[in-house]
């Protein structure tokens, strides 16, 4: 494709533009997760969040990498991770997830369940779950750097999407998916 997802424009803003107004509604603090080649481009378009360069020296890869270097950097911190490419999702869903992830103190990790598939991508993860795959990425444990086969190896509590929200889930990879999704919503 050429052009990193974050960076493309729909509707007058870029993608990652969409998840920063989400977090922020939120009143929690903005960090992109970003390629290592990518950190000085992110850093003058997104000025006034904190960009996080993806960790070389892990094993595991794709939102795994970022997110384990998220946890890297802030290692007590639990995280909530949102996909630049999902920009259909809205504030009250964010606080739906924070809302259920209070309430079941026990889950390392909170989220979206789609027609019952996990949505990793939107979801809260603890520094438990990620000390957790980080002590199985430095003995090199793993087989697969999919979030599917992580998320089984901690405990998860899922939230079913309601009907009216899963198109919201939307996973766009160029702006006419976001406008073929609109219908939908």
């Amino acid at each position: 494709m050429g052009t990193n997802k974050a960076l493309m424009h729909w509707k007058g803003k870029r993608l990652a533009q969409y998840g920063i107004d989400l977090v922020t509604a939120l009143n929690l603090p903005v960090f992109l997760s970003v390629k290592q080649a990518d950190r000085d481009t992110f850093q003058k378009v997104f000025q006034g969040c904190g960009i996080i360069p993806d960790e070389n020296g892990l094993s595991l890869e794709g939102p795994a990498r970022g997110i384990l270097s998220a946890h890297l950097l802030l290692p007590q911190e639990d995280w909530m991770v949102l996909s630049c490419d999902m920009p259909l999702l809205t504030p009250s869903m964010g606080r739906d997830l924070l809302r259920s992830h209070g309430v079941h103190p026990e889950a390392e990790v909170s989220l979206f369940s789609s027609q019952g598939i996990y949505e990793p991508l939107f979801g809260i993860y603890t520094s438990t779950a990620l000390g957790h795959w980080l002590r199985q990425d430095e003995t090199g444990a793993w087989s697969s750097s999919s979030m599917k086969y992580l998320l089984s190896r901690v405990r998860v509590r899922a939230i079913p999407a309601k009907d009216r929200q899963i198109p919201f889930f939307l996973n766009a990879n160029r702006p006419s998916d976001l406008d073929a999704g609109v219908r939908e919503v």
